[in-house]
């Protein structure tokens, strides 16, 4: 007579099979718990031992101070806002706008457009023979240039170089 035939009824021959094993992990799932036990339970006891990753002092934050009388003035002068802001852009240096720029072309198989910035604001496609703001004629586009004729002459912006032969 066999362990597993002691416990487990005639009638169930699939379980019979796997008994030998079933019984070996649970023995030792017991065994790994009474393990975990002991260790939560001795490490308890087990005196603390001091913080291995503290954390850096962080310096106090500087003490607040009152901004100048002139920066104080700014926001709460009784100046109309109006005189301030003239005052500011007037010494400050305006970019030019420039009233295009060529980003790319889009081929949509017979039809290919050039994508054009407009003043830095918007963006949109154009067609061969369109006019840009400033006046300038669109004559051609292609994949990755564009022709445009300007006072008479005609001139063409490649997005990259060309590729020089080897």
């Amino acid at each position: 007579m066999t362990l597993t035939s002691t416990f487990i009824p005639q009638g169930i021959s699939f379980a019979r099979a796997y008994a030998t094993y079933a019984a070996v992990v649970g023995i030792f799932a017991l065994a790994g718990l009474i393990l975990a036990i002991l260790q939560i339970t001795s490490s308890a006891n087990a005196p603390a031992q001091a913080d291995v990753w503290a954390l850096p002092k962080v310096a106090p934050p500087a003490p607040f101070q009152m901004p100048d009388g002139d920066v104080y003035n700014q926001f709460w002068s009784e100046e109309p806002r109006a005189a301030k802001t003239k005052a500011k852009t007037e010494t400050v240096k305006q970019k030019p706008v420039i009233p295009w720029r060529f980003l790319g072309t889009v081929d949509r198989g017979k039809l290919i457009s050039a994508v054009i910035e407009i003043e830095g604001k918007r963006i949109q496609q154009m067609k061969n023979g369109e006019t840009l703001p400033d006046g300038t004629a669109i004559v051609g586009i292609e994949e990755g240039a564009l022709t445009i004729q300007r006072q008479g002459s005609a001139q063409t912006l490649r997005l990259f170089a060309e590729k020089k032969p080897e």
